[in-house]
């Protein structure tokens, strides 16, 4: 048992059988867990942790000065290495970060759960020019694949709401896998659909260095009109997007500004590629 108790920085302890060069190692695996597909670090046999803690805000300061935690910030959880089981406990009254702030914060973790594996729940979120209430989230690994599934409400009258239904899985060539399943966004009183014909399409591929991305065909469509996003980019000097609009009408994808309203239905593309120095920005679009 190894206990911590400091007004500043942290009150509680951790205790178990492990080797202290080892503890990062069990960690990364037991986060590493949740996902598919993951490949667990080797690790001697019988080891186990578990802790319970209130963090302070001023140690999270030192490492991260942008960022404000309220100081009844609780941590708790166990791992046991050998059978690969995970759970953590995390709730928080608030925490602020650069401008931003959230709001009443809990966090489950439970890789044996078979309803979920990680649930979150957040209060309210401010952000910079957008506020969301209810937040939801909740994810699930079936097989090889990992399911989630996020509800929010958001706007200033609290009028938008979003269902999104995401996957993530790792493909043959060891890339990662994000993609949409039927999902809803309700906007200005408009429900938008995400992959509303539930295809294998809608979805962002990247490399295990995070460097390189491809979106397919991501379709966000209404009562026949439709915005589709494709593109490549390959580190930082490659990239090649195109946004289709399809029969949109303005108004109903523009925010609501006081004494400003939009009109007229958005047809055409619009394209930005980027060879290393090369930028070839283009548009082809016609309001009517």
């Amino acid at each position: 048992l190894i206990a911590f108790k400091s007004e500043d920085i942290v009150e509680g302890f951790i205790k178990g059988r492990f080797k202290v060069n080892q503890l990062q190692s069990i960690v990364e695996n037991a986060l590493g867990s949740i996902y598919t597909n993951y490949s667990p670090v080797k690790l001697e046999e019988n080891q186990y942790v578990a802790f319970d803690f209130i963090i302070n805000d001023k140690i999270v300061n030192l490492f991260a000065p942008q960022v404000e935690i309220s100081e009844e910030t609780k941590i708790a959880g166990e791992i046991n290495a050998d059978a690969g089981d995970f759970k953590l406990n995390f709730n928080t009254p608030f925490v602020n970060v650069s401008g931003n702030r959230l709001a009443q914060i809990d966090v489950q973790v439970d890789n044996q759960n078979p309803l979920f594996n990680t649930y979150i729940t957040v209060d309210s979120i401010q952000l910079k020019g957008y506020d969301i209430t209810d937040f939801n989230f909740i994810n699930v690994t079936q097989n090889d694949t990992l399911f989630t599934r996020t509800e929010f409400v958001g706007g200033p009258e609290k009028e938008d709401f979003y269902n999104l239904n995401l996957h993530y899985t790792i493909n043959e060539d060891n890339q990662s896998i994000i993609g949409f399943d039927k999902s809803e966004v309700n906007f200005k009183q408009f429900t938008w659909y995400i992959n509303e014909e539930e295809n294998d399409e809608n979805r962002v591929v990247f490399n295990k260095s995070i460097t390189d991305f491809e979106v397919q065909n991501l379709v966000l469509s209404h009562e026949g009109q439709t915005v589709v996003f494709d593109g490549d980019m390959r580190g930082k000097d490659y990239k090649d997007f195109l946004l289709t609009f399809d029969q949109v009408d303005l108004n109903k994808i523009t925010p609501t500004i006081e004494n400003l309203s939009f009109a007229g239905l958005i047809n055409g593309q619009a394209k930005f590629f980027q060879d290393n120095g090369v930028f070839d920005p283009s548009t082809d679009i016609v309001i009517n």
